[in-house]
């Protein structure tokens, strides 16, 4: 998303600016309401992209996170970023928040998520709605994460771009860029292909951005030569679980390669998101709650006394109890993935990162990065 604000301020500052896209320009008429082609349409390898191990899938999704202080300050202090606790930082997050329209104000749930939040107060688990860029818009359609057909999400195409295309920026959809060209040590450009690879592109240009994500940033800088060794090194993701309720009410029922090494810590919130999402299920009436963990049979509540007490009685905590024995562990347990971080971070000097704290290359002049690979380490919220 880093680029877009990069492409407008550029563009509304009077440079020329062209931006090469991967995906293809979709109008919000054209959203389809077809999941098959949906996520063939907006998501990398139709959100089946998974790691080299395939113990995990990776997707991301839409909700508008401000980092929270403690990691300002650890990115800050620990790795020599002071602008991270700067009040120009806070300043940008505000401005980008108001821009896109980011509120938790006129969120509207739909069934899942309102199941979510009732059974968590009931339980007296801390809880709050995730903020959107909806604009202020009470907005359920249900299907944006095919595309908005209303235009009412405030995504980088009806805000950014529009700016920058307003002010002037040229694009490219349907481009892939397969290396920035330098001369010694500085950027000169961009080798892509566009078409289905049926047509080259050459752009030269003085000052590349590179905003691939970080999945794809690492691999790019890796095909143009780039020898930083935290290149493609760092990648850090936030792991999820998932836990799944039957209810017996009609309106409920209605290629990078990729390493990645679950932590033991990491692991054991996870069983512990585990078990709290299922006693949320069952507060609410779920007479039925499977995970996605191997060789466990779901949990199904069938006599008076169990749905009296789902949450406590035995034969609930007995399989909770084998929740906890199996626990998280890779290719045991269906993982996504919602964020993707750290790939090609930044530090205040080539042995700690790959680019500097302003993103820009240490081995080539001119070449900038501006996606999530720049962090330090994971953000923490998601």
């Amino acid at each position: 998303m880093f680029v877009v604000l990069i492409a407008a301020e550029l563009a509304q500052a009077g440079h020329r600016v062209l931006v090469l896209e991967k995906a293809v320009y979709f109008h919000p008429a054209d959203a389809s309401f077809n999941e098959l082609q949906g996520f063939w349409d907006h998501y990398e390898s139709a959100a089946l992209l998974t790691s080299e191990d395939l113990s995990m899938m990776l997707l991301a999704g839409s909700a508008s996170l401000p980092p929270p202080h403690e990691l300002c300050h650890e990115w800050a202090t620990t790795y020599n970023l002071p602008y991270f606790k700067s009040q120009a930082f806070q300043d940008a997050i505000s401005t980008v928040c108001t821009r896109a329209g980011v509120s938790a104000e006129a969120v509207l749930h739909n069934v899942p998520n309102q199941v979510l939040l009732d059974g968590a107060i009931k339980l007296g688990y801390p809880v709050e709605a995730v903020p959107q860029n909806t604009n202020g818009h009470v907005h359920e359609c249900g299907f944006c994460t095919l595309g908005c057909p209303y235009g009412e999400k405030q995504g980088s195409h009806v805000t950014w771009l529009r700016d920058a295309a307003d002010a002037g920026a040229k694009f490219i959809d349907g481009c892939y860029v397969d290396k920035v060209m330098y001369v010694k040590d500085a950027a000169s450009g961009v080798e892509a292909t566009v078409l289905n690879g049926s047509v080259r592109l050459v752009v030269k240009a003085k000052t590349v951005v590179c905003c691939a994500g970080s999945l794809h940033t690492p691999a790019l800088l890796l095909r143009s030569g780039l020898s930083n060794p935290n290149i493609g090194r760092h990648l850090r993701l936030h792991p999820v679980v998932t836990v799944h309720g039957f209810f017996p009410h009609k309106q409920v029922q209605s290629r990078p390669r990729i390493h990645f090494q679950l932590g033991t810590k990491d692991g054991q919130s996870l069983v512990e998101g585990l078990v709290a999402g299922i006693k949320v299920l069952l507060a609410q009436g779920a007479v039925e709650v499977n995970t996605t963990q191997f060789h466990l049979p779901p949990l199904r509540l069938q006599s008076k006394e169990d749905l009296a007490n789902p949450v406590e009685c035995a034969t609930t905590q007995r399989w909770i109890a084998q929740v906890r024995a199996l626990g998280a562990v890779q290719n045991s347990i269906g993982i996504l993935n919602a964020h993707q971080m750290g790939s090609c971070r930044m530090g205040s000097t080539p042995e700690m990162g790959a680019v500097n704290p302003d993103g820009e290359s240490w081995d080539v002049r001119g070449l900038y990065v501006a996606d999530a690979s720049l962090f330090p380490t994971a953000s923490g919220v998601k």
